[in-house]
């Protein structure tokens, strides 16, 4: 036993990789040079995962992130209400989505209270209730609507509503002077 533990370590010992010293008389200098030399060997067949589509084929990728930038700004700028209340709407819209297909959801509670313990087999069910959540979501007549409320003042319920009756009264009575209330310019 002992001597084939022995010839083990012997073999491993033998086949180890042996690291190659740097040579001791070499300055601090050089050696930063020779590992700033490999870096830059091992860096230098680095390719970018960049690959760009064909509408921005002849734009380079800084040129390509500028404009996506621009848009961005000029879309929020565009749509002329806050971010704030544009994810506010966006939050009402997946209410509503969840509110309009009441109807599947139903029809999967039903499936699953009668399959309690066989699940899977609802998963069309399931399906469709997904299905008619991403549709009502990205529907353009829900945001339009919320939009309009919003505009309308009625988006917040009582609260805006409340701003701008107190807005169009106080016009009313004293229209060379604006409104000092800070609170009725509403949360945004």
């Amino acid at each position: 036993m002992g001597s084939s533990q022995a010839k083990l370590a012997d073999d491993l010992i033998a086949n180890a990789p042996v690291p190659v010293p740097l040579s001791i008389d070499m300055s601090e200098h050089e050696q930063g040079l020779l590992a700033k030399a490999d870096k830059e060997k091992r860096f230098a067949s680095l390719k970018s995962s960049y690959k760009p589509d064909e509408a921005h084929k002849n734009i380079n990728l800084i040129e390509a992130i500028h404009n996506e930038d621009f848009n961005n700004a000029n879309y929020i700028h565009v749509i002329g209400m806050p971010i704030q209340v544009l994810t506010q709407l966006e939050k009402a819209q997946k209410r509503e989505a969840l509110r309009y297909c009441f109807i599947e959801e139903k029809q999967m509670a039903f499936c699953l209270q009668d399959k309690m313990w066989t699940a899977w087999k609802c998963q069309k069910e399931r399906d469709v209730y997904y299905h008619c959540i991403s549709k009502k979501e990205s529907d353009k007549d829900i945001m339009n609507d919320m939009r309009w409320k919003y505009t309308i003042g009625t988006f917040q319920g009582e609260t805006m509503a409340r701003g701008n009756i107190m807005k169009s009264i106080w016009k009313e009575y004293f229209p060379s002077r604006e409104l000092p209330h800070q609170w009725v310019e509403g949360p945004f």
